[in-house]
């Protein structure tokens, strides 16, 4: 049953005991993201909502020739189950093909990662000359929305009686950070239930974190993308220890090949830089590339890497608040002051006290309601894109950087690179 988010109220967060839980490289346990409002919603005339992707996924099944259908494990087709894509060409020699798994929608509030994922599907079905090409070469598993009920939660406005928290509204239907309920350091995670990165009762306790690894056991995938935002990255481990992998260096190869093919040549390792329009992503190991560094246990990244032997593992964060378009010349600076000024993709929560009756009513037009700094403190705009400028922009974008990683991945598959022969044992 889907559960609602908890009416905690706003505030500092709960501490864990004996200091678990993330922490800041400093020491410190505060982030930008604690306590941010909830005073926007996502427009469904922008946004999907989750129900709508699921009809589009199912839709595509019949539409994508036979390459796309539902994974064995995924169950039913049910609205509000998790489902699980398998692409895969029907015809051609499958022995060269090389196996990629993509997840979104871990984290309810992270409505962006969901689009990317369902933009993906929409690419990989389109017919082209591209795409069959990549399906040529490669077998693909996609999650478009791992939570289901947290991304309801957060983009639907069911937020039961009262002002919820952000944090609530991250996690799944049992309250659980999905993203720190992996067993890899789960001992270092948080235990209060209150706070947003709440480990679980036990590693693995959660459906969906059981779900993930049958997939990964059964498929195994060489390549494995998790989809975030909160900042505009590609990440490979560690997230759980100040250290980089083992084969960090084709992590980042293979990052940095896929950034370039998607934003340009001057695209290079280490922190985002601005590359003509656009803001190349931050290229690291997880610990040390987000704003602020932090150590996160749980987390699928690790876990893939370490348990699961996936050689190539990486969270990508897709936005970031303000990095939309990069603030260079005159027609970048006047671009970047529409998107500013646009909050087309936003509705007012009916929980906010100043909103009117008919905010969330078809047909009304939002933006009229909204004040210009308005998502400085929110937390759906803090995750999430509020023009729809900008999250077209960046789902176009993001889903080609899927397609090129799956690329470049079998590219050096094919060329014997060595970390999958010396791939940590």
């Amino acid at each position: 049953m889907l559960a609602f988010c908890s009416g905690v109220a706003l505030g500092a967060p709960l501490a864990s005991s004996e200091g678990r839980g993330d922490k800041r490289l400093d020491g410190h346990a505060t982030f930008p993201w604690y306590n941010l409002a909830t005073n926007l919603l996502p427009s469904h005339d922008v946004y999907h909502s989750t129900d709508a992707i699921h009809g589009i996924v199912d839709a595509l099944v019949d539409k994508c020739g036979g390459a796309l259908s539902y994974h064995e494990l995924s169950g039913k087709k049910g609205t509000d189950h998790t489902r699980v894509m398998r692409l895969t060409a029907a015809e051609g020699d499958s022995s060269h093909r090389t196996k990629v798994m993509y997840t979104a929608g871990i984290h309810g509030r992270e409505y962006i990662a969901s689009e990317v994922g369902l933009k993906f599907l929409e690419k990989m079905c389109d017919g082209s000359e591209k795409s069959k090409d990549l399906l040529k070469k490669t077998d693909l598993i996609v999650f478009p929305v791992v939570n289901v009920a947290g991304r309801k939660r957060m983009g639907e406005g069911m937020f039961g009686d009262g002002q919820p928290s952000c944090a609530s509204c991250r996690k799944n239907e049992n309250n659980v950070d999905l993203n720190r309920n992996f067993d890899i350091d789960w001992n270092s995670g948080s235990d209060s239930t209150e706070a947003e990165d709440y480990r679980g009762s036990a590693p693995q306790s959660e459906p969906q974190s059981v779900l993930l690894e049958k997939v990964a056991d059964g498929f195994v995938p060489k390549l494995y993308v998790d989809l975030h935002s909160g900042d505009t990255t590609m990440m490979y481990p560690y997230s759980y220890k100040q250290a980089d992998a083992e084969n960090s260096h084709d992590q980042q190869t293979l990052a940095l090949k896929t950034a370039q093919r998607v934003w340009g040549d001057g695209c290079k390792a280490g922190k985002n830089q601005e590359q003509g329009n656009i803001m190349c992503p931050t290229i690291g190991n997880a610990a040390v590339s987000l704003e602020p560094p932090y150590l996160a246990s749980g987390t699928t990244l690790d876990f893939m890497y370490m348990k699961k032997k996936v050689p190539y593992a990486y969270t990508w964060e897709v936005y970031k608040q303000g990095q939309g378009v990069a603030k260079k010349g005159a027609a970048s600076r006047a671009a970047t002051q529409l998107l500013d000024r646009s909050m087309d993709a936003v509705v007012p929560s009916p929980h906010r006290k100043d909103a009117p009756a008919h905010a969330l009513q078809p047909g009304h037009a939002a933006t009229s309601l909204l004040a210009a700094d308005m998502d400085s403190e929110d937390c759906f705009a803090f995750f999430n894109p509020t023009s729809k400028v900008e999250l077209d922009k960046l789902t176009n974008e993001w889903a080609d950087a899927l397609m090129a990683a799956a690329d470049v991945h079998h590219d050096m598959m094919m060329k014997g690179s060595k970390s999958m022969s010396d791939h940590v044992q």
